[in-house]
């Protein structure tokens, strides 16, 4: 009687003292080989066996979180989904991640669709099933969601890797360092109806897995929900469709409001690298990007049959896009948009069959503009403008159109356009390829082996133009060589189109950022020949997981023969606070020949030109900045050379190489 007794009120006394533990953060531990599901266990000491147990026993913390930490270097075989619970955070720890296989026709992880959810998932390894993590597969409403993935690996899930259905009033979902590899469907979708919705994915890796996000129409919910999704650095490879696919439709009664913003990421080989079809109101911005080997690049297309009050803005600034069989970014509006914009600059588009190509709607209102982009090397068109509606014009400035096989510019239909400030050279076919709609070439410098370089352009009007062949009719245009510099196409020192510009002109930079009039007028063309400056291109590596990312100073000036100028790096230190060992800055001529694409050996890398010097290992200070002082010769036929340079900084743990490139920087020598 005694024993019995005593085994009892062990057991009373056990489950009070855990219980008392639950009401505020603890730490619990699984471990799948050494362990037990008992009542008692749970320790360090005495680990329970399995997580579906762990969650059973341990109830929700009145404040903190609790932590289940999961032994790794084994594996966790699942006969049954793991239903996850509010405020305890499943953590993976050992020399290796533990990895939970899922159920042939089943899934590893769920969220109880009708409980207010805010849990995490950390360094676990989730292989096989028909998704990895299921978030509220049922029509349950819950007040909120928030959900944390990160450093897990996502392999061989048949239809989604992460699944998530929002049917909560708010969700706010955090997916970094993530990989999601060979998925059948996806790596992750996401469908959203009328909830609103706050989704980050950072340094992530998708390989044949893609990222979806799709919004039916529906009818409950806020009036206007909006959709807000931020990728950055990440990486997308071999993915169909698309890396990135989104699909939204509008509301019923209301609409929707989509704002995706894609930055420093990396694509590969995907059949398309981002596509969208929208018919809500969207603001979409990408950044800093490559794009290398795809159909299409950027891809996107709208329709308004069942909202066409929609509003809709594209931003895509300073990416890198090369190899595309189609366009490098395409953009199609059908019907009546309320408001249209799509705004290209400073982006460097190389061998792509078109480089940009937009068709306007025939009711659309809005503007589409191409700034300091640079397109060289295309099939069919540098730059392809069909505008359908007179509301909607089209603005060109301080561009780069070179080297294509077919036509530099082709702009037809109703919507009036403006060239001006932009560099039209080595073309074989129509430099301006035009229809009849007013159009306006300005300040810019044409020299094309093709004639005649115009075709069409009946409303066509030119002024302050310089052309190696061609005789324009027009107040201040010039028929003479531009003596360009290639082949990154800067005027030459003896150029005519120097200082022939409208006196008048308040134009305020050219495609490098220079002051626009350096000197009595401004010069024709995209390039303002300014002497001694430099300015970065191209985009930086996705940041590393370990927290490296080297990239340029983006502004160099007072560069000239006989004067030390310093080239700065910054991002030479990981979250850790570790420096890296060193770095080299590599220096070419120029900036002019194609891309190269050094993925395999450092993710999302690319070598913008030929080295042809290196310097020493240059030190990097513990703030993770390096410094190269460069010495230009006292030689004055320097004047005016163009160079380029670019880091390659050792930084362990972050590549298979173990080291990252920088952005570029182009300088010209001054005295």
């Amino acid at each position: 009687m005694n024993t019995i007794m005593t085994s009892l009120l062990r057991t009373a006394v056990t489950h009070t003292l855990l219980g008392v533990a639950s009401l505020t953060a603890a730490d619990f531990y699984v471990d799948g080989i050494a362990g037990s599901d008992v009542a008692s266990g749970g320790s360090s000491a005495q680990p329970w066996k399995s997580v579906g147990y762990a969650l059973t026993q341990v109830p929700a913390p009145t404040s903190g979180r609790h932590r289940v930490w999961i032994l790794g270097n084994q594996s966790y075989v699942l006969s049954s989904p793991i239903t996850l619970r509010r405020a305890i955070d499943l953590v993976g720890y050992g020399a290796k991640r533990p990895t939970f296989v899922a159920p042939s026709m089943g899934t590893a992880f769920r969220v109880d669709p009708l409980a207010i959810t805010d849990t995490s998932l950390q360094s676990l390894v989730i292989s096989k099933g028909t998704s990895g993590l299921e978030v509220a597969p049922t029509m349950g409403l819950v007040p909120s969601l928030t959900l944390a993935v990160e450093d897990c690996s996502f392999e061989g899930q048949s239809a989604a890797s992460i699944g998530i259905n929002l049917f909560s009033d708010t969700s706010d979902i955090r997916l970094s360092n993530c990989d999601f590899a060979n998925a059948g469907g996806h790596g992750v979708k996401v469908s959203a109806i009328t909830f609103p919705t706050r989704l980050v994915v950072s340094g992530c890796s998708f390989s044949n897995a893609p990222f979806t996000f799709y919004s039916p129409s529906g009818t409950n919910g806020p009036s206007q929900p909006i959709y807000d999704i931020a990728i950055e650095h990440s990486m997308f490879r071999r993915c169909s469709p698309a890396g990135i696919v989104l699909d939204a439709r509008p509301a019923v009664p209301g609409q929707e409001d989509l704002r995706l913003a894609v930055r420093n990421c990396a694509f590969r080989h995907n059949t398309i690298g981002i596509r969208g079809s929208l018919a809500i109101d969207a603001r979409v911005e990408v950044d800093r990007s490559t794009f290398i080997d795809h159909d299409v690049a950027l891809q996107w297309s709208g329709t308004t049959a069942f909202f066409p009050g929609a509003r809709q803005l594209f931003e895509f600034t300073h990416n890198v896009i090369r190899d595309c069989r189609g366009a490098g970014v395409s953009v199609a509006k059908v019907g009546s948009l309320a408001a249209l914009g799509v705004f290209t600059r400073a982006n460097l588009i190389e061998s792509c069959d078109v480089g940009i190509d937009v068709q306007i709607g025939v009711a659309a209102t809005g503007a589409v503009a191409s700034q300091e982009d640079i397109v060289r090397g295309t099939t069919r068109a540098a730059i392809s403008f069909v505008g359908q509606s007179a509301t909607c014009p089209v603005s060109i400035s301080n561009d780069i159109l070179a080297q294509s096989a077919g036509v530099g510019l082709r702009a037809t239909g109703r919507s009036p356009a403006h060239v001006q400030f932009s560099t039209i050279a080595d073309c074989q076919g129509y430099a301006l390829d035009l229809g009849s709609q007013a159009i306006t070439l300005e300040h810019c410098a044409l020299d094309n082996p093709f004639q005649p370089e115009v075709n069409g352009g009946a409303g066509l009007s030119v002024r302050y133009t310089c052309s190696r062949t061609t005789p324009f009719a027009g107040f201040g245009n010039l028929l003479a060589n531009p003596q360009f510099v290639r082949p990154f196409y800067r005027l030459g020192r003896g150029s005519p189109c120097i200082d022939a510009g409208d006196p008048n002109q308040t134009a305020t930079a050219d495609y490098e950022g220079d002051p626009r009039v350096y000197g009595p007028r401004a010069d024709l063309g995209a390039d303002e020949f300014v002497l001694g400056s430099g300015h970065t291109f191209g985009a930086p590596m996705p940041r590393a997981r370990n927290g490296f990312q080297p990239r340029m100073d983006p502004y160099v000036s007072g560069v000239g023969i006989g004067k030390p100028t310093n080239v700065v790096m910054y991002g030479a230190i990981d979250d850790a606070n570790r420096r890296s060992p060193g770095a080299v800055l590599m220096l070419g001529l120029s900036d002019g020949a194609p891309v190269f694409d050094i993925d395999a050996a450092m993710p999302g890398g690319q070598l913008y030109f030929s080295p042809i010097a290196i310097t020493n290992l240059v030190a990097v200070d513990p703030a993770g900045i390096c410094i190269a002082k460069l010495s230009i010769p006292m030689q004055n036929a320097l004047v005016g050379s163009t160079f380029t340079a670019q880091w390659l900084c050792v930084t362990p743990g972050s590549s298979p190489l173990g080291a990252m490139v920088s952005d570029g920087l182009r300088f010209t020598i001054g005295r």
